[in-house]
């Protein structure tokens, strides 16, 4: 009777082999990250040259894959969607959570991460999966003071789509559709290569949404960072007209620039739009200070 075959312990002896053949085939492929059934396909084909018997079921041998640290699988589930990801050890948590939707890209505290606009090590990782198209309707000229310092007077909304993986959370945004605007590619290494916002789009999304950048404070040290590295404000404006907001955060994002000491010229850019209404730095401020210049309530002290 022939000896029983240990599957374990051919993957064992076939670890060099499994990482050879699973590095080809993600190369072929042109990515970094599998899903549960391309994965199956890869292991399917390959079991004779790692001398696994097909009486091995795939959730079994993912087990022992993940067990002998050949790849990582992550199990994630959110409000709307869950996912089965797999991938080398060494593979970023960035790339895993981008590879979650075909047009999803990282933003917010994220991006300032990835574009080095903070000092702090973030614990959350943010993904923009944008909504479909809507009919456009602009409410600019409706838009009435009352209504503002109601929506200001209250905590920002925040979503509940996300889940945690070891010790990080993982938030899943639904945005305004944009058509993914100000998103482009930046490589973590020569395999890794992201979909990220840019250092204009960054600037913007997190004066939109403080809460999800740290608050006002780290979005001050962000744009203080994106001068050193030269940010565009002329490609800033011309982003932030094409996302076309109804609130005026023109307001808000002249004053970033003008505490963070960037050029009159530049300043000037923002402060020829139109202020029509008084703005908030940030949501359920206490007693906030008033900026005239900028017809903006921000922190007191700040």
């Amino acid at each position: 009777m022939p000896a029983k075959i240990d599957n374990k312990a051919n993957l064992t002896k076939n670890r060099a082999k499994f990482r050879l053949l699973f590095k080809r085939f993600l190369k072929s492929h042109g990515t970094s990250v599998l899903n549960f059934v391309t994965l199956r396909s890869f292991l399917q084909s390959n079991r004779k040259q790692l001398g696994i018997t097909k009486s091995l079921g795939i959730e079994q041998l993912i087990q022992y894959l993940t067990e002998l640290e050949l790849i990582a699988e992550y199990r994630l589930s959110f409000s709307h969607d869950s996912f089965r990801r797999y991938a080398p050890p060494e593979t970023s948590l960035y790339t895993v959570v981008a590879s979650f939707y075909q047009r999803g890209y990282l933003s917010h505290y994220s991006a300032l991460f990835l574009h080095q606009l903070t000092t702090q090590i973030p614990k959350t990782v943010y993904l923009n999966w944008e909504q479909s198209p809507k009919p456009q309707r602009s409410t600019r000229s409706g838009l009435l003071q009352n209504n503002i310092d109601q929506a200001f007077r209250k905590p920002q909304r925040k979503t509940n789509n996300y889940d945690s993986f070891e010790d990080q959370t993982i938030v899943i945004l639904n945005g305004k559709h944009t058509n993914n605007l100000g998103v482009h590619d930046i490589a973590l290494n020569d395999e890794e290569i992201i979909p990220v916002t840019g250092l204009e789009r960054t600037l913007i999304d997190i004066s939109v949404r403080p809460s999800y950048a740290g608050g006002a404070t780290q979005v001050l040290e962000a744009f203080e960072k994106a001068k050193e590295q030269g940010v565009s404000i002329n490609r800033l404006v011309s982003v932030l007209k094409k996302l076309d907001y109804v609130y005026p955060y023109h307001q808000v994002i002249g004053f970033y620039l003008e505490r963070a000491g960037y050029a009159k010229n530049q300043i000037a850019m923002l402060e020829r739009m139109e202020q029509t209404h008084d703005f908030y730095l940030d949501y359920a401020m206490q007693k906030p200070d008033y900026n005239k210049r900028w017809r903006l309530f921000i922190p007191q002290g700040f």
